[in-house]
């Protein structure tokens, strides 16, 4: 099996993500595959770190915006995070492009979800996108973009007037952002997601098709402490809205007071305003919740292990490792059937399902562990050989190993590889079958802005072309994909009888050759690839 060169980019934060994205790395290192990661330094290198087993490049990402995960934020914050993102990840391309990389693997951004790495590296790219960003596509707890409550009654005062103004550059900030993600995915030559869950809301928002990569637990790390099962309940996650906390407190409170348990949550980080939400719901309601923050994981295996069950109760959540970890400890769970948990328990297997967030039903099922310590331990050791059979490491290699393998190998990447070593870009020979011209050409120190128009002149449409720029002088060759722009005017200059409307491009290149190189137009259609240098 041909061992691959993988560039790796992330911008993850601690959490299943960063996880996940561990486990991915591990497994091809230790199937002999060279891998080395970028990442800006944004993202958490202490929550298991990379560095600890390939190289990691961190490059300095400095925006004077607002980088806190707020719903939204205004367009002028947008713009300018766009701007750091897009320079930090030309920064890592240069890096990856000299490096003779075979594929990029790229990774979540917590700032957009997707990322702009694939405009700017010249190999097969692939991105393993967990979710887009949800809080414009699900309410959690409103859509951003709605109108709030009162929004008609006070609109034509000044105080009204103003907000409203301030709103319009909110929405104007989650119009570019939702923007910009959408045309970063379209620019990966392959998406992968966690769960079918995810891949529907991939194609719901987007309109992009997206195979699913399944995940596996490390059972060697995650696995029964060996102590007795103890009457409590444990959960698991960020502490914040989206983990439905609200729904495990409201169902423990159905349990009657004398043999009511206590919900431990164990929790990487939280948000301080939902957490003394969730404090103050548990007093309301009789319920001892007793958050864990920042614990060790000894510490996490040890409570996973004790738990009589474990509630998992989150709103859409598209995968979930927490289940699947308490199932390695030998607790099974107790969850609410939406997003990816339908698709990792059987239910009466590795834990019980109910069809909504029904208080009572979900009580009534806690209550099959908290009053049968035995059937606890029984369904807890079923619930660690179902994750060994279905879910460990091998299975999750294997799954990310034979997608990079298909993506760096296969024809329609052809292209890319060719510019990737640019050896073999002399094996394409000038066709003189380009139409092109370039408008604006602006140097600035070793930067040169190109814009302008080209495509292939055979009688068909430009639609699908891929547009690079070629820079070559007598010792480099630089090759940049370009951004596509529309022009309709092309279309009509030529008669309007074939459409030419994705011909329109811009492409900036940072670090050009020295002295004044050749510039050339390269063209990628489908099977079709054009070379032509301007005269």
């Amino acid at each position: 099996m041909k061992k691959l060169r993988i560039a790796v980019w992330h911008n993850l934060p601690a959490g299943g993500g960063k996880r996940q994205l561990y486990y991915h790395i591990r497994g091809l290192v230790e199937r002999g595959h060279y891998v080395e990661a970028w990442c800006p330094d944004t993202a958490d290198r202490e929550f298991l770190p990379l560095s600890d087993i390939v190289k990691e490049n961190v490059i300095l990402f400095k925006p004077s915006g607002d980088m806190r995960n707020f719903n939204s934020k205004d367009y002028g914050v947008v713009r300018e995070l766009l701007n750091a993102i897009e320079k930090n990840c030309r920064v890592c391309a240069d890096q990856i492009n000299s490096g003779d990389f075979d594929v990029l693997f790229a990774n979540s951004c917590l700032l957009f979800r997707t990322n702009p790495m694939a405009k700017y590296v010249n190999i097969p790219s692939m991105l393993y996108l967990n979710e887009p960003y949800r809080q414009f596509y699900e309410a959690m707890p409103e859509l951003p973009w709605i109108a709030p409550k009162t929004f008609r009654a006070g609109r034509f005062s000044l105080q009204g007037l103003l907000y409203y103004i301030k709103r319009l550059h909110t929405l104007d900030g989650i119009a570019l952002q939702a923007r910009e993600e959408l045309e970063f995915a379209r620019s990966f030559d392959l998406i992968l997601v966690n769960s079918v869950f995810s891949r529907e809301s991939v194609l719901r928002a987007f309109n992009l098709e997206s195979k699913v990569c399944y995940l596996g637990i490390d059972t060697d790390h995650y696995r029964p402490s060996g102590e007795m099962k103890e009457k409590y309940v444990i959960g698991i996650g960020y502490i914040y809205h989206g983990k439905g906390i609200d729904r495990a407190i409201r169902a423990l409170a159905t349990i009657r007071m004398e043999k009511r348990p206590p919900l431990m949550w164990i929790g990487n980080s939280a948000s301080q305003h939902d957490l003394q939400t969730y404090i103050d719901l548990a007093v309301s309601l009789n319920v001892d919740f007793v958050p864990k923050i920042h614990i060790s994981d000894s510490e996490v295996i040890s409570l996973l292990s004790r738990a009589s069950a474990m509630i998992y109760a989150p709103r859409l959540e598209p995968f979930g490792f927490a289940p699947l970890e308490a199932n390695a400890c030998g607790t099974a769970v107790v969850a609410i059937a939406e997003g990816g948990i339908k698709e990792t328990m059987v239910d009466g297997v590795n834990g019980f399902l109910t069809n909504d967030d029904d208080p009572e039903m979900l009580g009534r099922l806690i209550c099959k562990f908290i009053d049968d310590p035995m059937f606890a331990q029984q369904m807890g050791l079923e619930a660690r050989e179902h994750v060994l059979k279905h879910w460990d490491m091998e299975f999750c290699t294997d799954n990310i190993e034979s997608h990079l393998i298909r993506l760096a190998t296969e024809d329609s990447t052809r292209i890319k590889r060719l510019i990737a070593k640019k050896s073999l870009l002399e094996e394409i020979e000038p066709t003189d079958d380009i139409k092109m011209n370039i408008e604006e050409c602006k140097h600035a120190g070793q930067e040169l802005f190109l814009k302008g128009w080209a495509y292939i002149d055979d009688g068909n449409s430009a639609f699908d072309s891929e547009i690079f720029v070629v820079l070559k002088n007598a010792l480099t060759v630089t090759v940049i994909k370009a951004d596509k722009i529309v022009r309709e005017d092309v279309t009509a200059h030529f008669g309007g009888k074939v459409n030419y409307d994705d011909s329109g491009f811009v492409a900036r290149i940072i670090n050009k050759p020295a002295g004044v190189p050749k510039v050339g137009i390269l063209i990628h259609r489908r099977e079709k690839i054009s070379l032509q240098f301007r005269g």
